[in-house]
């Protein structure tokens, strides 16, 4: 398997891993328009640095972004910050 397959796959896992993480705290997440804004490795081949979104609250125009660091062989998260 090539390293671009690989890296795409472990990135779609980040991305779920994500989703699911904010689901736990905000249930009425799939109607709040989540995104992923951003994705790259953070330096260590098993971390990424996500870069997320949501709708504030159901129908706002403002978005609540926040920044974490997946593990993406333990699927541990870390430095999960509100950052706008």
């Amino acid at each position: 398997m090539s390293n671009a397959i690989t890296e795409l796959e472990d990135a779609r896992k980040i991305t779920q891993l994500a989703r699911e993480y904010f689901a736990r705290q905000e249930p009425t997440l799939p109607f709040l328009h989540f995104r992923v804004e951003s994705i790259n490795r953070n330096g260590d081949p098993k971390v990424w640095k996500v870069r997320c979104s949501f709708d504030k609250s159901y129908g706002s125009s403002e978005r609540l972004i926040y920044d974490l660091r997946v593990n993406s062989e333990t699927g541990a998260f870390s430095d999960v910050e509100l950052t706008e």
